[in-house]
């Protein structure tokens, strides 16, 4: 029943069952919500009946009597209660509207309407502390008081209107006629937790703008008269709004034009985050430190000197400016208001006015311009310490010097030359005579180009040491080290840079990597470097030479709008100004330019949280902090760059929370300080705000404190209200009050969805939370202020479920999903940083046709109108196959079970394939068959795993055998505790896809997803050999699984695939491809024990292959059958290494390439096989979106639809990750000296676009044939590099491999018996012993075909071709015979599988009266010898050949 005691369910049976509430995890973009308003009218309403009654609780304004005067005239029944005395809601206010509303018991409810209008008489009262309880009481009270009376009365057919005025600020654009705080907002959280608690009472919260306006009092009375099913309206503008809840997402706000010239000093250079722009950023100040002094810019300096560099984080920037303002200390340091200083400050946060330390400046020297001092000491102060790394000043060495044209590159050969170092320099490729012989003068031996390195009369272990000051361009660092001497350093001072260093292993190489940032960024370091270097220039000419080089400079505003101009070409940013091809430099001015008005044109953005973190000179305060979510918030901040926090709270610490503390300023070295402060109090927080004069000053604070009381509104006492208050409305106000004389980046509230959609049994928490929403907006729209409203819902990890785990059952139950509390901290980041200028937004994980349909009161309201539409009729097909779940464990009856669970695999089913009815589930029929890839699969797994706890590998719903009918006994053998299905062959009963229930497994007998494995994908019974196939680069297992397709139809071989089953693994590196293949032969061996063994791998799996058989070789096992599936070529160390590198490049061959290819095709399959989208729609998401925002999208609809997939980051990952090991360990492949030597089948794809083109003019198959001694045979297989192993095209790759082996088999053992042949077969064999008529093409196609009859002799086992006498040139004889021996034969394929047919018989001849040239005719039959390709005159002939070796050999072959 309802709190009111209104029956509402009556329970006719009660059946106990175990319930399994696994939480539903939601991605990021899913937990987003927000509040929308939106316009509509009155125009659907339905009139009134009359003789309504009207109770109305007025304000003191002449707005009520307006009122009162058209319900008059409307002849409405108007019962008036006036506001109490001086506002205060009291017993005897309470007794007067109890005794109207008794008087009105006689009315039918539907006539009588509510209307309380005193919440509009909160805004006189003035944005101080001491009125809190007051507005509280009047509001919030009062509505509470009208919901009970009416309740207890039964007037539940009544509507009750709670009318405000301005605490709904609907948009940045919209203004409150007056800046009073918005006290009477808790009354929109009460009527939203009010519905889910009494459904059948209507309640309607209304937002005045303005109640001085006529049309406003017109637009209430429509409301009090219409008959409207609206919750939630606002007038605005003569307009009506209503409010919805909707789906929303953290998206990078763009900043805003700048229109105040005068506000430049409050704005620093920052980047729009989630991109490479640059832009102003409103700045927040502090009071400086003791060691502070505050400059004025002038000019500043980077080394890339780009914009760009400025604006982002972990860089340096060098300065120059003017002192206007002094500390104390600051002052003992010898430094004057007004002196022109050199300085070194952090990227990222740059600004006009900046505070430095004294010990980061010093000085100009006098002998510097201040645009030359801006970079040369800097340039001094890099190369310096860049020399210094090389070794003592004292030893003279011969260095290298890299980019030498560049920053500090000049300066290092003028110092290195002083020292008395011999200097070797490059530059650029672009780079004019001028830049040589500039360098020549300023002390350089010998100046080479970066592409043409080379310095001729040198040994080749020239260098002492190499110097790069930016990152080394491609191929420089390895060309560079083979030049060094034994003992040789490699230094490298810049940014971190993609890629692996490599050096010679004969090389005894010393490599040093500095960032400039961490060095001269050291007190006083610039200084020291910069003016030593400098006196050691002083007495030579070279410092002149440096003084006259080129020097550019370019303003701020220009600067930015040349880099983002660049940014928008979607290319690297050019260095401003920079036509002069010799050597120069270019600083940035701060100067204004000469019209004044350079700012207006650059985008600015709010304050918030940057791209650099939070700031090491300021302090954070988080209200609440000292445990649960709040402490989470805290360790958040130390580890992202604060080093003062404050953590608030009302307990004093326990040992434990103090030992955390403890531990946490010991990991990140920042420094916690602890308030014990009730936030509720006055007095405590104006001692607060006393004690935090001594700390640095405050930039953030985030209010996390909350106090639960649950009780239902018929309960509700104001002294429990008065309890969620306290550090909710009291406390969020008295913050925001201290915050007041604060400048801060960021004020926070966690508030909670329950002022959102309401909580039941929380009333007073929904109202106390609205009001944080409230002040949010008030602070940012109002006040211009930083502040954000965050409504969370279940926080997991910490806090208040993370104690009572029963209550996060319920929820869960419920349909509530939760967020974990580090990646809640997360998100909060992220809209800081992303969205500065949003003052609320909604956190919380909802499955909403549970939620809505686990309480009555949401299922009908029009807030939440976008998710109960989206619940659709399928609905109903979810809740059969839930009902058939709990029959399933309920029912004892086995015979009924398995019929049961029958017809729950059948819906499962139709679900993942998007069947349009259970009928068209064929029981019988391979799931594969039906486009079950690893994706379904996966969630296969996943479903029965927690639906029955019965757990299947992943591989064993797309092996060929597995049907619907099947996977159900199987289903049926686990829950009765059997090991395997019992239908199936003993290969399948031993078979690693079947295991036990979840409950009888032993984990430690089962392998790790993480472990290779042997995986049997399809094993016919008594299959008579085992085909082991070597995954591609990837190692996924399953991406054999399509090939392994074209096995089927045989019964003769096996198809095992080596690999993982998790595609998102990514391996260990086993150091080369000779250790991996020695690690696949011993999990083979362990399958089969002993040889034949028959081998084969995809891509850089054949290559594997390979190597296991010189292994097994050398082992003296026997190999009799190894196929390479389009292997990529292999090299011999003598070649030049350059030509296969260029090669590689040139076509593309590298990894991220194949990484992008490869999960391009698995977001595609994703989305369209999956997620059933129209592939015209995933086309143009893909064209107008970034591949990061495609993942969130589709791992968004995943999870909407309860399909489970892999992380699709951790996959593009492991993609990577595997594809380098695979794409290394291949180019530093060579073969051993004992090696496989046996016969080799090579199949390669017919497009060849994604194979790196072969530097030599031999074939890629004729590539692997130098290595063994019994010939290759390359067949062709349709399509790509990639869709060769796809469907369909994998099926005929399949098929092509089973025949080749089929043939292997039978030739290896041809006293097995054969089938009998069939009535066909018989007739072939006959038509082909009388010969038909055939071409035999030559060798290379270079001659005439030869024409001729074609006669099988079964007992000598032999094809014979006989020419036809005088048919041909040159032939006088009567006949002449080719004999092609069977027992020499290897296979038989089709022509167009084959790539000597392919090549060489499409020419158009005549020979006699016959035209060759037809591929559809040729048969081609390979023997140890060479491949013969016989053209048939008639298709007959062909197709009585094909029947005729079927039944000799008994292999199925490719004929399709």
């Amino acid at each position: 029943m309802s709190p009111s005691g209104r029956v509402l369910l009556t329970m006719r049976e009660f059946r106990i069952a175990e319930l399994n509430s696994t939480p539903r995890r939601f991605t990021s973009d899913g937990l987003v919500y927000e509040m929308k308003w939106m316009e509509e009218n009155l125009q659907g309403q339905r009139a009134m009946a009359p003789n309504l009654t009207c109770l109305l609780l007025r304000d003191s304004s002449p707005f009520s009597d307006i009122l009162i005067g058209k319900l008059h005239a409307a002849r409405v029944n108007v019962i008036p209660v006036d506001p109490p005395d001086a506002l205060f809601f009291d017993t005897e206010t309470k007794e007067t509207i109890s005794r109207e509303l008794t008087a009105l018991h006689s009315i039918p409810s539907s006539m009588l309407k509510v209307v309380n209008l005193w919440p509009v008489e909160t805004t006189l009262l003035p944005n101080n502390f001491d009125v809190i309880e007051k507005a509280q009481n009047l509001a919030f009270s009062s509505s509470v008081f009208l919901i009970q009376q009416l309740t207890r009365n039964h007037f539940l057919d009544s509507r009750l209107l709670l009318v405000s005025e301005s605490t709904q600020l609907l948009s940045a654009t919209t203004k409150s006629h007056n800046d009073s705080m918005p006290w009477a907002l808790q009354i929109w959280g009460l009527r939203r937790t009010a519905k889910l608690e009494e459904s059948d009472l209507r309640i309607t919260t209304i937002d005045l703008g303005d109640k001085n306006d006529n049309d406003e009092i017109d637009l209430l009375l429509s409301e009090i008269l219409g008959d409207s099913m609206e919750e939630e309206i606002a007038f605005r503008d003569r307009k009506r709004l209503i409010n919805r809840v909707v789906r929303s997402n953290i998206c990078t706000e763009q900043p805003t034009i700048h229109s105040n010239v005068s506000d430049w000093g409050s704005l620093y250079l920052s980047s729009i985050p989630a991109s490479r722009k640059v832009c102003f950023r409103q700045r927040s100040f502090s009071r400086p430190s003791p060691s502070e002094v505050t400059v004025e810019l002038l000019y500043c300096w980077t080394p890339s000197e780009s914009i760009l560099d400025v604006a982002k984080p972990d860089a340096c920037v060098f300065t120059v400016g003017k002192v206007i303002h002094l500390q104390r200390e600051a002052a003992s340091n010898q430094i004057q208001i007004g002196d022109v200083v050199c300085g070194v400050m952090a990227s990222g946060r740059v600004s006009r006015s900046v505070p430095m330390q004294v010990r980061n400046i010093f000085v100009k020297p006098a002998i510097l311009t201040q645009e030359q001092a801006t970079y040369i000491p800097a340039c001094l102060a890099i190369a310096f310490h860049a020399l210094q790394r090389i070794g003592t000043m004292e030893e003279k060495k011969k260095l290298l010097i890299h980019q030498a044209h560049r920053g500090p590159g000049p300066v290092a050969v003028a110092l290195a030359k002083a020292l008395g170092h011999e200097v070797f320099c490059t530059i650029s490729d672009t780079c004019q005579s001028v830049t040589e012989s500039t360098l020549l003068e300023l002390g350089a031996k010998s100046v080479a180009h970066q592409s043409l390195t080379s310095f001729e009369n040198d040994s080749i272990d020239a260098f002492d040491a190499v110097l790069f000051f930016y990152p080394p361009s491609p191929n420089a660092l390895q060309k560079s080290s083979r030049r060094l001497k034994r003992g040789g350093k490699v230094v490298i001072l810049g940014a971190e840079f993609d890629g692996a260093v490599v050096f010679p292993a004969k090389k005894n190489v010393l490599y040093v990597r500095e960032s400039i940032s961490d060095i001269i960024r050291s007190p006083q370091t610039y200084q020291k470097l910069s003016l030593e270097s400098l006196e050691l220039l002083k007495g030579s000419g070279v410092l002149q030479k440096l003084l006259e080089l080129k020097l550019l400079s370019t303003d701020i505003p220009t600067a930015i709008e040349a880099a983002n101009k660049a940014t928008l070409k979607d290319s690297p940013p050019k260095r401003v100004l920079r036509e002069f091809r010799g050597i120069s430099f270019l600083v940035h001015s701060f100067a204004p330019s000469e019209g004044g008005n350079d700012l207006l044109t650059i985008p600015v953005l709010p304050r918030g949280l940057d791209v650099c973190g939070l700031k090491e000179n300021r302090t954070y305060l988080v209200a609440g902090g000292t445990r649960g979510f709040g402490f989470e918030v805290a360790r958040w901040m130390a580890e992202n760059g604060a080093k003062s926090i404050g953590l608030i709270g009302r307990s004093k610490l326990s040992d434990t929370e103090y030992q955390k503390v403890r531990d946490l300023e010991t990991k990140t070295g920042a420094k916690f300080y602890t308030f014990q402060i009730d936030i509720s109090s006055q007095e405590q927080m104006f001692s607060l705000q006393k004690q935090l004069q001594s700390l640095p000053s405050v930039a953030g604070i985030v209010h996390s404190a909350m106090v639960l009381r649950d009780e239902y509104i018929k309960d509700w006492k104001f002294e429990s209200f008065a309890e969620v208050m306290g550090p909710k409305i009291k406390g969020s106000f008295l913050l925001h009050q201290m915050s007041l004389e604060m400048d801060l980046d960021f004020f926070v509230m966690f508030s909670s969805m329950a002022s959102v959609v309401g909580i039941v049994a929380s009333s007073s928490y929904s109202g106390c939370n609205a009001f944080q929403d409230s002040l949010a907006q008030y602070r940012r729209q109002v006040l211009g202020l930083p502040g954000l409203s965050i409504n969370w819902g279940p926080i997991s990890g910490a806090g208040v479920m993370q104690r009572q785990s029963n209550i996060a059952k319920l929820m869960a139950v419920g349909g509530l999903g939760f967020i974990n509390a580090g990646d809640g901290v997360n998100l909060m980041a992220k809209v800081l940083t992303e969205e500065p200028s949003r003052f609320q937004i909604s956190l919380f994980g909802v499955d909403w046709p549970r939620y809505i349909n686990s309480n009555t009161g949401l299922q009908n309201t029009p807030r939440l109108s976008m998710f109960t539409s989206e619940i659709s009729v399928s609905e109903s097909q979810t809740n059969t196959a839930e009902s058939l779940l709990q029959r399933i464990r309920l029912e004892k009856d086995p015979d009924k079970k398995g019929e049961l669970i029958v017809e729950y695999v059948r819906i499962s089913v139709a679900e993942l394939t998007g069947s349009s009815s259970l009928s068209e589930t064929d029981l019988n029929k391979s799931l594969y068959s039906y486009g079950i890839d690893s994706t379904a699969a996966l969630t296969l797994k996943m479903l029965l795993e927690s639906n029955l706890r019965v757990s299947f590998e992943v591989y064993y719903f797309m092996q060929p055998d597995t049907t619907t009918l099947k996977m159900a006994r199987d289903i049926s053998a686990r829950l009765r505790g059997k090991a395997s299905s019992p239908q199936n062959s003993e290969s399948q009963e031993s078979a690693p896809g079947q295991t036990q229930s979840s409950e009888e497994t032993n984990t430690s007998d089962m392998p790790s997803k993480k472990e290779v494995q042997v995986l049997p994908l399809y094993t016919p019974e008594g299959s008579a050999i085992k085909f082991f196939c070597v995954h591609p680069s990837h190692r996924y297992a399953l991406n054999l699984v399509p090939i392994s397709t074209g096995f089927q139809g045989q019964d003769l071989v096996s198809f095992y695939a080596l690999g993982f089953t998790d595609p998102t693994v990514i391996s260990e590196d086993w150091g080369g491809v000779r250790e991996l293949a020695a690690h696949y032969v011993q999990l083979i061996t362990n399958e089969q024990r002993h040889g034949p063994y028959f081998l084969g791998g995809y891509s850089y799996g054949g290559l594997v292959a390979y190597e296991m058989a010189s292994l097994l070789t050398e082992q003296n096992h026997r190999v009799e059958f190894l196929v390479m599936i389009d292997t990529f070529p292999w090299s011999l160390r003598s070649r030049t290494i350059t030509t296969r590198l260029f090669s590689a490049k040139e076509d593309g061959w590298l990894p991220s390439r194949h990484v992008q290819l490869q999960f391009e095709s698995y977001l595609e399959k994703l989305a369209v096989d999956s997620l059933k989208m129209n592939v015209d729609e995933y086309k143009q998401i893909r064209d107008t979106h970034t591949q990061d925002w495609i993942i969130d999208e589709l791992q968004k609809r995943s999870l909407t639809k309860g399909l489970t997939t892999y992380n699709l980051r951790t996959l593009r990952e492991a993609l990577l990750r595997n594809q380098t090991f695979a794409n290394r360990t291949h180019q530093q492949w060579q073969p051993a000296e004992v090696r496989y030597r046996g016969p080799l089948t090579f199949l390669r794809c017919q497009n060849s676009r994604f194979f790196p083109r072969n530097p030599t003019s031999r074939g890629i198959g004729e590539e692997w044939s130098q290595l063994v001694d019994e010939g290759t045979t390359v067949l062709v297989c349709p399509g790509d590099h990639y869709s060769l192993s796809e469907l369909p095209q994998a099926q005929v790759t399949g098929g092509i491999l089973a025949t080749a082996l089929g043939f292997t088999y039978r030739m290896l053992f041809p006293e097995f018996p054969t089938p009998p042949r069939t009535f066909n077969q018989r007739r072939a064999v006959g038509k082909l012993s009388g010969g038909v008529g055939v071409f035999l093409h030559s060798k290379k196609g270079n001659k005439m075909p030869h024409h001729g009859m074609l006669f099988f002799h079964e007992d000598a086992h032999k094809l014979e071709l006989r020419s036809k006498p005088g048919e041909e040139e040159g032939i006088q004889n009567e006949k002449t015979k080719k004999i092609i021996d069977l027992k020499e034969l290897r296979m038989v394929q089709p022509g167009r599988f084959v790539s000597s047919a392919l090549k060489y018989t499409w020419r158009k001849r005549r020979v006699g009266g016959y035209e060759s040239g037809n591929l559809g005719h040729i048969a081609s039959v390979a023997t140890s010898r060479r491949v013969y390709n016989l053209e048939f005159c008639d298709y007959s002939d062909l197709k009585a050949f094909y029947d005729m070796v079927e039944a000799v050999f008994a292999v199925k072959l490719l004929t399709i």
